[in-house]
């Protein structure tokens, strides 16, 4: 079952696969927030954000109204480019 929950800090999208059928119920904080499956040992385990040292820089957000920090790859001039960009936060209204 996916769980969600409010905390004081926005918390880092993950992906649905992982947090629904390989590790539910599990989640990450503090330095390490990023919930992963590592597929060659069957275990759960939190890593830290990609951006959180990408290219020798720290990435925030600072922005209230941008407060998600994400991570992504794309593909340019046939390169790989690493982008960490802010994103607003989704909210869901009740029904």
């Amino acid at each position: 079952m996916l769980e969600c929950d409010c905390r004081a800090e926005p918390q880092h999208y993950m992906n649905k696969y992982i947090a629904k059928v390989e590790c539910p119920g599990q989640h990450c904080e503090g330095e390490a927030p990023m919930l992963d499956y590592d597929e060659n040992n069957g275990t759960c385990f939190c890593r830290s954000h990609p951006c959180a040292s990408l290219d020798g820089f720290a990435h925030g957000c600072s922005d209230a109204k941008f407060p998600i920090l994400h991570y992504r790859e794309e593909e340019k001039d046939g390169e790989l480019k690493k982008v960490c960009e802010c994103k607003q936060l989704h909210v869901c209204e009740s029904v």
